[in-house]
């Protein structure tokens, strides 16, 4: 995510308008500043990074700050003095937001480094901020109520009525709001501390149920549910779409859980290894492969060092990854946390990092940082920002092969449970958050079974009150970035909507993913995501289509597929190679076709390390507009298959088992590996001499690797034909031993 958990306190109400207004501005433009930079979808540029970024904590120092505060003051009293207001409001601003960086660079020094110092520096530089903002704002008030009110305006970007200013002024805190702000944020400090102690955590929200009731008050709203989603996130969707959508999911996500959880378990039959650099580089790779663009930012991470993805015990464990943005830099930085030192399994820390710079990018490249003062005019949308990160992470799925080799199907239940469960937790978290906010004087016990309820309806299953009180009181974001949850649900849906179009054309997809990407941060969600052609994914109709796309795409679902079948881990397996007969029926026991295995083994060496053929079509009998074509064109080009004469493929005849074997011992040779085998296992079967004597020696070999078994009473039966299931089992098996 992108922190804002200790957010410095909001810039005036106004700053929502100005902000809108801004992007606005600049998405107008965009076409023809797209036309000046060549058609890119970035159209600001960070500048080059001379020497090393030093992001090292200090204490930050308030002397020069104060000194510029005290000249502005005494200027404003008097006639002629505009260059030097100018010059000392820019000071005083750089100044302010030279202690925000501090600040953060403090929370990453925690973050990275947990203990009791640090934790202390944190809350230090967050009280150091906060009264720096209080200063900054009343040199803002008094430079409105001053003559000189046009150089704000002339900041804001836009002529301010009266009624603007007054409510611009209005809406300066007060002592009483900081000293709510710092309470919390000492609360929230202290969760990291007790993190895992589910009695404390507890006890410790109700202390922030309390303060957080009293920040709602204080800026004249109802509830703190109103405030967050209307003055902190600006979510553009209303409170009854969210409940519709609640609703969606739950009738339509909820039932995938447990089959989702399942089918991650049966997948993850190959664990890959690789160490923090590779799985870096390999990212960057498929950043490339996406769009060129990703390429060239996640470059610029990489050579400025603006990441820390390195596993070590004595980070926080109150989180698991995030990017920061310094705004006096301009710069954003990714800190991820994994649980393990990659090695023997490194997908949940790829999938982090990729996650995390779909912010990385969004952030780096917003278009509000050509501003001067962007970091007063800017005003995040974390339900925009969600979706440039989990978009990304969908059209990574493509690349799985290629970043996890034999794990990518595991990977792509990884990414898949992680959907439906981020818009489960979504819906689960929310109304957890929403209800525990309107109780009066509310007890742990009364938390407790609200998120029981929650987390029964949405699991589908039957959840206690002190396992729902072992969940709620883990989940750092309740405590440290509330009603945030909801922002992952939503973004979720979104980022489906993205998948199913790029199942369609994965071009356009990602046309549209850069185009959202280079909106930044300020736009509102619903409007970001029209703007991109992306349609409304929260609504009850959208939320079914994801349903039946999520149970086509991932092999859940289909009618004739049991979960007890002998098959069914290896239909999980090939999910994102070998495609269904249509969304509701695989149709495990029907013989496959010449065409069908040949797509299938297309499909898999695509998908892990790509195919090119230049070949023309030699089969008077395979449409060039076919979707096998360009696999059997390959296969041919390459010796793995031939026709039934030279111009005929013959693709709808089933194939026999040692036609399937022999292509399958001659996909291996393609690949290099080494295929010698002992002859005599082919003998071993008690129908041997039904065995073709070109197929002897594929045959032993596919035994001896166990790609293939006999069937029962030592059958080989070479001659019959291979069903679907048994053609994925296969294709598991060769993928498990040679990718």
């Amino acid at each position: 995510m992108v922190t804002d958990a200790e957010k410095i306190g909001e810039i005036m109400k106004i700053k929502k308008r100005v902000a809108i207004f801004t992007a606005a501005a600049i998405i107008l433009n965009t076409a023809a500043f797209a036309a000046e930079l060549d058609d890119r979808y970035y159209l600001y540029m960070p500048q080059e990074i001379s020497g090393e970024i030093d992001l090292t904590y200090s204490p930050y120092d308030t002397a020069e700050f104060y000194k510029y505060i005290s000249e502005i003051k005494t200027a404003l009293a008097q006639p002629g003095q505009d260059d030097f207001i100018r010059e000392r409001l820019e000071n005083i601003y750089n100044e302010y937001l030279k202690s925000v960086d501090t600040y953060y660079m403090a929370v990453l020094e925690a973050d990275k480094h947990f203990n009791i110092e640090n934790s202390a520096a944190v809350t230090s530089e967050y009280s150091t901020n906060s009264k720096l903002y209080e200063k900054f704002t009343e040199v803002l008030i008094d430079l409105v109520d001053s003559d000189y009110a046009y150089i704000l305006r002339d900041i804001l970007g836009y002529e301010m009525t009266e009624e603007e200013i007054e409510e611009y002024i209005k809406s300066a805190p007060t002592e009483e709001d900081l000293a709510l702000e710092q309470q919390e944020n000492e609360l929230v400090q202290q969760y990291s501390g007790i993190y895992g102690d589910s009695e404390k955590s507890a006890e410790l929200y109700l202390q922030l149920l309390d303060v957080r009731k009293q920040i709602a008050e204080k800026a004249g709203f109802q509830s703190y549910t109103d405030y967050i989603n209307q003055s902190v996130y600006g979510r553009d969707y209303s409170s009854e779409e969210i409940t519709e959508f609640q609703n969606a999911v739950a009738e339509y996500i909820s039932p995938y859980f447990t089959d989702a959880m399942a089918a991650y378990y049966l997948s993850n039959m190959a664990v890959p290894e690789a160490d923090m650099e590779t799985v870096r580089d390999r990212i960057g790779d498929i950043m490339g492969k996406i769009d060129p663009e990703l390429e060239e930012t996640y470059d610029y991470m990489v050579s400025n060092d603006l990441y820390d993805f390195e596993y070590s015990a004595d980070k926080n464990p109150a989180f698991s990854g995030y990017t920061v943005s310094f705004p006096y830099l301009k710069l954003p930085y990714i800190v991820t946390n994994p649980y393990t030192n990659y090695g023997s399994d490194y997908i949940d820390n790829a999938i982090t990092i990729i996650h995390e710079f779909g912010h990385f990018s969004s952030i780096l490249h917003d278009p509000i940082n050509e501003e001067k003062y962007s970091a007063l005019l800017q005003w995040q949308s974390v339900d925009t920002s969600e979706v440039q990160s989990q978009g990304l992470e969908v059209l990574a799925e493509k690349y799985f092969g290629e970043l996890f080799g034999s794990g990518a199907s595991g990977a792509r239940y990884n990414a898949f449970l992680n959907r439906v469960s981020t818009m489960l937790d979504g819906c689960i978290f929310t109304e957890f958050e929403t209800k525990a906010y309107e109780l009066e004087n509310p007890t742990v016990q009364e938390l407790n079974k609200i998120a029981a309820e929650a987390m029964s309806k949405y699991y589908c299953t039957e959840v206690d009150e002190e396992s729902a009180m072992s969940a709620w009181t883990t989940v750092s974001h309740i405590f440290q970035s509330p009603l945030y949850y909801l922002s992952y649900a939503v973004s979720s849906a979104a980022a489906c909507e993205l998948y199913a179009m790029s199942i369609d054309d994965y071009d356009y997809a990602v046309d549209r993913y850069m185009r959202l990407s280079s909106l930044g941060q300020s736009v509102p969600f619903k409007v970001a995501l029209g703007m991109c052609g992306i349609e409304n994914p929260i609504d009850d109709e959208a939320i079914k289509e994801i349903s039946d796309i999520m149970g086509e795409k991932y092999a859940l679902g289909y009618e004739d597929v049991k979960a007890e079948s002998w098959y069914y881990p290896y239909i999980l397996y090939t999910s994102h190679v070998f495609e269904a007969v249509d969304i509701k029926h695989f149709e495990p026991d029907v013989n496959i076709t010449r065409g069908d295995f040949v797509k299938l083994l297309g499909r898999a060496e695509d998908f892990y390390y790509g195919i090119e053929t230049d070949s023309d079509l030699i089969f008077d009998d395979v449409s060039a507009y076919s979707d096998e074509a360009v696999y059997i064109s390959w296969a041919y080009d390459n010796g793995i298959i031939t026709g039934v004469s030279d111009t005929i493929f013959d693709g709808d005849a089933p194939i026999t088992r040692e036609q399937l074997v022999a292509i399958m011992y001659r996909y291996a040779e393609y690949k290099g590996e080494n295929t010698d085998a002992d002859k005599k296992l082919a003998d071993d079967f008690y129908d041997c001499d039904d065995i073709s004597d070109w197929a002897e020696l594929p045959v032993s070999w596919a035994v001896e690797n166990s790609i293939v078994n006999g069937k029962d009473n030592n059958m080989f039966d070479p001659l019959g034909n291979a069903t679907r299931a048994e053609s994925s089992k296969i294709m598991t098996m060769f993928i498990e031993n040679y990718y």
